[in-house]
């Protein structure tokens, strides 16, 4: 009977683990389909709102051109034009519609039911459109048009944001996923550094010991492969990510270049060339040539000058990706053996404006973070910036300090005065 009570206990466990992994999976399967549906409500959202604008421009140019026509046949003509406008704007509906209706279905109905009502709302100023213009009335159609044209764009951003959300999430994962593989690796290089260390001449001669010790190191090895497997599979969850953020347009993008433009107001030509700059100093072909790039790597077909997020690894130092300051969203990602190594190779550079270090390890992060050479060093966060922290570059990032007292200080003029003392 104990036996039997043993087995009946043992096989258990493993059905318990594959369910609790079926779970997880579902799980998953479940959160990754919400996310593709949301950035697909965000990609028709962004379309309406673009095809309004396009026509209420028209709307105004028609309404203008229909008060300085001097004849009939201009006339005829700008109803006919008016009418194409009609079609155009009926379509827009009924493509609203059916926006409406992706927002009904059951995996969406509960979730999207704040979007589903406001698209009721634009829906009505969408049809006045379509009506007025049927009416001839290009007057009436702008004003109804704008005020969809305002709805579309600002239930676009609503449903960004939880795009965004929903990036930042898998972001924390990765992030997550990170710090357990640092401390794994933490770990097999103490055992390494164990097994390394000097042995008495009694513990040489034991036999055991050396055996012990060989299967010891074949353990590690083992375990750095599936160390390097757990990075290939992190890498690659990073490109999807990426590629999945670049179709929502994350909000942290737009809050990014909101802080700068805010910030350096003055400098708000310089920050919406930096994307050109990038292309033109050709650092893409040059991190093609010298990496693998994982996802991204071109230009956006948009107007202005947008990059995709990009990965590049496989990438040295000595290629211009990992020297120069690229100030664009592409990251390299490039391995490291010890502590020593990386502080080495993150400070053999003439730049120093900022630098993040990631780890489970607090400790260990502050330790790395104060042999960083650079004017702010994030732990566990990057470009974390408010007013009462001072913020500056070393070396050829930059000459002096914005914010807090030390900021203020730069608008002031340190006088020194040399002599005796004044006299009573």
């Amino acid at each position: 009977m104990p036996a039997a009570s043993s087995s009946s206990t043992s096989c258990r466990w493993p059905k318990s683990r594959t369910a609790t992994k079926q779970r997880t999976s579902a799980k998953q399967q479940q959160e990754e389909a919400q996310q593709r549906e949301t950035r697909q409500v965000l990609n028709r959202l962004r379309d309406l709102a673009q095809r309004q604008e396009d026509l209420n421009k028209q709307m105004k140019e028609l309404e203008s051109a229909l008060q300085k026509a001097n004849d009939q046949a201009q006339r005829e003509e700008l109803k006919r034009q008016l009418a194409r406008l009609r079609d155009q704007q009926q379509q827009l509906l009924r493509d609203t519609d059916e926006l409406r209706d992706r927002t009904q279905r059951p995996e969406n109905q509960e979730r999207m039911a704040d979007t589903r009502q406001q698209l009721d709302q634009t829906r009505d100023n969408v049809r006045k459109a379509a009506e007025a213009l049927n009416n001839q009335q290009p007057q009436l159609a702008s004003a109804a048009g704008q005020r969809a044209a305002e709805q579309l764009n600002k239930l676009k951003e609503e449903v960004r944001k939880t795009a965004a959300g929903q990036f930042n999430d898998a972001m924390t994962e990765m992030r997550k996923d990170a710090r357990d593989l640092e401390k794994k690796q933490q770990d097999l290089s103490n055992r390494l550094t164990n097994l390394d260390a000097p042995k008495s001449p009694e513990q040489q001669k034991n036999a055991g010991l050396r055996d012990a010790k060989t299967n010891e190191r074949q353990q590690i090895t083992g375990d750095l492969g599936k160390q390097r497997q757990d990075l290939e599979k992190l890498l690659d969850n990073m490109k999807k990510t990426i590629e999945q953020a670049e179709t929502a347009e994350p909000l942290l993008s737009k809050q990014l270049y909101d802080t700068v433009r805010q910030t350096h107001q003055q400098q708000t030509d310089k920050a919406l060339d930096a994307s050109k700059e990038l292309l033109d100093k050709g650092l893409l072909e040059d991190a093609r040539k010298n990496g693998n790039v994982i996802t991204g790597g071109s230009a956006m077909d948009r107007p202005g000058y947008f990059i995709e997020p990009t990965i590049v690894r496989d990438i040295k130092e000595g290629s211009r990706l990992v020297d120069e300051e690229q100030f664009g969203p592409v990251l390299p990602v490039i391995k490291y053996s010890d502590k020593d190594d990386v502080i080495r190779r993150a400070n053999a550079t003439t730049y120093g404006l900022g630098a993040s270090v990631w780890s489970s390890d607090t400790r260990r992060a502050h330790e790395v973070a104060q042999q960083i050479e650079a004017g702010t060093v994030w732990i566990n966060k990057h470009l974390d910036m408010a007013p009462h922290i001072p913020f500056g570059g070393a070396k050829q990032s930059g000459i002096g300090t914005e914010f807090a007292e030390e900021g203020l200080a730069e608008f002031t003029q340190l006088q020194i005065i040399n002599g005796p003392a004044a006299s009573a």
